[in-house]
């Protein structure tokens, strides 16, 4: 609950503060506080957990949120709303609006149906990739923590900036960029993650996973940037918070349930490694479905800034 009121209202308020061209980058450098809080998270709670206790861990990279609460409380200024579009600001969409308008536009409903095949990949990999390495490398979790740290920050945190900033400039040629630039680095990035899961090395499992993070962080900034391009700026909280609601529910809910369950019916036929690796491949695959559903985004006639306030008011 406390985490669900922050991205909504930042990604409108970002939209307020940056102009159209640089909000993929905007929002790709806001997204990248989750890669490093990931790193965080994995290097001091790996860490931690080793030479003290899970409990210590949770307590030493939880405590800095509420500080950094306050900060953004007094230093954050609240900018004047729709200040940089130059389609006039309206009264508040309803939450009924907001879904009429994400049924009726083509690109806004594909936008929720990629997002929650890739929500289902990436959350279930996030949740099962630490006790993948242990299982089938049998690397320490110490030294695993170190690694999983790495590839946050050199595939996450490099990802999601190198696809908004590159959004941003391929964009001026058209908005299907904000659409192509994810589904490119998806499409790439199956192959890494397959190799990534049946390769017999682990350094060259470790070194693909660096690789893989950095596709799979492509997501956030361009198409974050691209639904503040397609609904008034009245509704742009609503509908990030809408498309939040379908990755968690999907994605978070099913994810890791899912490669859970997959374990659970492979080990009797093919071993805890053979399970994990087949269940893994299989939510991988899913991304295809995020790749197609961008890819017709992208030539979509609606994929087009909306003009006027769609709904009947």
């Amino acid at each position: 609950l406390g985490e669900a009121a922050c991205t909504p209202p930042a990604h409108s308020v970002l939209a307020d503060y940056f102009p159209p061209e640089k909000r993929a980058t905007a929002l790709a450098i806001y997204s990248m506080g989750i890669p490093f809080g990931v790193m965080f998270g994995f290097l001091a709670g790996g860490w931690i957990a080793h030479f003290f206790d899970w409990r210590t861990a949770f307590l030493v990279v939880g405590a800095p949120g509420l500080l950094l609460a306050l900060v953004v409380r007094f230093t954050v200024r609240e900018p004047a709303r729709g200040r940089l579009d130059t389609v006039a600001a309206s009264a508040p969409f309803s939450l009924r609006e907001t879904l009429g308008l994400i049924f009726r536009h083509r690109a806004l409903l594909l936008i929720q149906l990629g997002g929650a095949f890739y929500a289902i990949a990436g959350y279930g990999l996030s949740f099962w990739i630490a006790p993948f390495f242990p299982r089938v490398h049998h690397l320490p979790l110490n030294e695993l923590a170190s690694w999983l740290a790495l590839g946050a920050l050199v595939g996450g945190v490099g990802g999601s900036f190198a696809a908004g900033w590159m959004a941003d400039r391929l964009g001026r040629r058209g908005l299907r960029w904000y659409f192509l630039t994810p589904a490119i680095a998806l499409l790439l990035g199956i192959p890494v993650t397959v190799v990534m899961l049946t390769v017999a090395d682990p350094r060259i499992a470790l070194a693909l996973f660096l690789v893989q993070q950095f596709t799979f962080f492509c997501y956030s900034g361009p198409i974050y940037a691209v639904m503040q391009f397609l609904v008034p700026s009245t509704m742009r909280a609503m509908v990030v918070a809408v498309h939040l609601f379908v990755l968690n529910l999907v994605g978070l809910g099913f994810g890791p349930l899912l490669i859970g369950m997959m374990n659970d019916g492979f080990a009797a036929s093919l071993g805890s490694d053979g399970a994990i690796r087949l269940s893994l491949l299989v939510i991988t695959l899913g991304t295809l479905v995020s790749v197609l559903c961008f890819w017709l985004a992208a030539g979509n006639r609606d994929g087009k800034p909306i003009a006027v306030p769609i709904p009947a008011r």
